[in-house]
């Protein structure tokens, strides 16, 4: 499951992020086969992690900055909180090039 979370600081830093998103898996309950194979045996969640702990840093390009990961191996359960990277712009393509500019929304489709 994914979220969007608003947080305020105590004493504000321009270099904290207040919009942050937010990633953890769906209840065990809901879909028990698919967490089984995704967090135990295909063991994604953790390597997403790692990653963003450890090695995002070193990429060429702009990652989202990490504020926390946890996954409990007992149970499969993890977050991972980042900043929000806000939607890019897109726009009407003719030719490949971008013609007209169109600001979407989160999940608005046109």
């Amino acid at each position: 499951m994914k979220m969007f979370l608003t947080v305020e600081y105590e004493k504000p830093d321009p270099d904290l992020h207040t919009e942050l998103f937010c990633k953890y898996p769906y209840p065990f309950e809901q879909f028990p086969v698919e967490r089984r194979q995704i967090s135990s045996f295909g063991d994604v969640d953790g390597p997403e992690i790692a990653v963003q702990m450890l090695l995002s840093h070193l990429f060429p390009f702009r990652t989202a900055k990490f504020y926390f990961g946890d996954v409990c191996r007992e149970t499969t359960n993890f977050i991972l909180i980042s900043e929000t990277i806000e939607f890019s712009k897109r726009g009407r393509i003719e030719k490949g090039k971008v013609v007209e500019q169109i600001d979407y929304g989160p999940y608005q489709v046109s």
